[in-house]
């Protein structure tokens, strides 16, 4: 009789420690939770999406407008804009030029032992070449402003492997480039930049370093990091947990022996079934085709909760039949 209340007293402190960890497991969750989304809101607030680089040549801007991340391929979609500005009332007469060529390289960069310098030319990464013809005036009050604009480019940057870590994936953008007037002369203009694409978080950019025996920092050039906000990684797992846990409650239920009202299990999951591959649209971006933790995830939770709601079925007739 003393063994048996022992054992009780034992069973009664394991339930109680269960549960005591069990309430500190779904605090700390929480915690957690509120944590990233108070940081995404600092984020929000600090994070100037429109970041300026100080160039040698003063009269001389580069516009780089990061116009959409592409997560499918891994390429960035980018406007460049040559801005270049004439004082008025100068001693020195116009000698604005025409035209401008532009030679972008995505990735590093490497200084070698005798000071000379390459850029990286692996599959990874990206080359174009954008030249500058046309031009716009705009006459201001002391000065005149000469903005070349040219048709957006397709840049390869480094994301490895492409949107299929959503919403934990994360893009590097390192660019460096070579702007020169007509005659070949290099150019070191003043760098804006600005991200149009609300998916995603930016850092604020800084300049390519090159790695090698010398680290050398390079005028023309910027980094860029870009990562999805912690609400979205919230959302999508909070989304898995609560269907994951649906499926495992109706098989729990169906396979206890308890009697089960067709009511709890059909309701549950047959909520799943109609409403779970429409959340697709809403968590997912529209520019992402394939996202593998969320497309396998949603197909076996859906597969699963159809099995929930046959096995229910099968378990009601064979009791049915048992009671005759």
């Amino acid at each position: 009789m003393a063994k048996a209340t022992k054992t009780n007293k034992q069973k009664v402190k394991r339930i109680k420690l269960f549960t005591v960890l069990k309430f500190l497991a779904i605090a700390l969750i929480s915690l957690y939770f509120i944590i990233n989304i108070f940081i995404d809101f600092l984020n929000f607030t600090r994070v100037n999406k429109d970041s300026l680089l100080l160039g040698n040549d003063p009269s001389l801007s580069l516009l780089v407008r990061i116009m959409e991340i592409n997560p499918n391929t891994g390429y960035a979609k980018i406007e460049f804009t040559v801005v270049e500005e004439v004082v008025k009332d100068s001693s020195s007469t116009d000698t604005s030029l025409q035209n401008y060529g532009l030679m972008v390289f995505s990735g590093g960069a490497i200084v070698f032992s005798d000071s000379t310098m390459a850029f990286e030319n692996t599959s990874r990464y990206h080359t174009d070449f954008v030249k500058f013809e046309n031009y716009k005036t705009i006459k201001l009050r002391n000065y005149i402003q000469k903005k070349y604009t040219t048709d957006p480019i397709n840049l390869k940057i480094d994301a490895s492997p492409s949107g299929y870590l959503f919403p934990f994936d994360k893009y590097l953008m390192r660019v460096n480039f070579e702007l020169v007037d007509n005659i070949g002369k290099t150019k070191y203009p003043t760098i804006y930049l600005k991200s149009e694409d609300n998916k995603f978080f930016v850092s604020s950019s800084i300049r390519n370093i090159t790695y090698g025996r010398q680290q050398t920092e390079i005028q023309n050039s910027f980094i860029l990091a870009f990562g999805r906000p912690s609400y979205v990684a919230i959302n999508f797992s909070l989304i898995i947990l609560i269907a994951v846990s649906i499926v495992f409650w109706s098989f729990y239920r169906i396979l206890s022996k308890t009697s089960v009202s067709a009511f709890e299990i059909l309701g549950l999951n047959i909520t799943v079934l109609l409403t779970f591959p429409s959340l697709r649209s809403i968590l997912i971006p529209s520019n992402l085709e394939f996202a593998p933790l969320f497309d396998i995830s949603s197909t076996i939770i859906w597969i699963s909760s159809f099995m929930a709601i046959l096995f229910f079925f099968i378990k009601d007739i064979i009791a049915k039949q048992n009671s005759h």
